[in-house]
């Protein structure tokens, strides 16, 4: 059985990426769409169980299922001091934090005496 439990979630990833491609395609022309697409992907991810894949999860707000998409529906602010990029939602106004800096690197390094 496990075999087919993994075809089955190798399926719904594969549909959660072209639901996602479809919704930053709609995202232009109707945004209630695109919405839809992206609350379909969610309840395809909690249905079999799996993850949203990485690229998905950090490119859609959870608060309004939107589609973040610089310049049209979120703004992008680099806060270079701090190794993170902000992206804001224009629906919301919640904030995603993505991370470009390693953080253990960041952290302070300890000195054994």
């Amino acid at each position: 059985m496990a075999g087919k439990k993994e075809l089955m979630r190798s399926i719904a990833t594969e549909r959660m990426i072209i639901l996602f491609r479809l919704s930053k395609e709609a995202m232009q022309k109707d945004r209630e769409i695109a919405r839809s697409y992206i609350k379909l992907l969610y309840k395809m991810s909690s249905h079999y169980k799996i993850g949203v894949p990485g690229d998905i999860g950090r490119l859609t707000c959870k608060k309004c299922m939107d589609v973040l998409v610089p310049g049209i529906s979120c703004k992008v602010v680099v806060a270079s001091s701090a190794g993170y990029v902000i992206y804001r939602c224009n629906g919301c106004g919640r904030e995603k934090h993505l991370y470009y800096k390693n953080r253990l690197a960041a952290a302070p390094k300890i000195k054994d005496a």
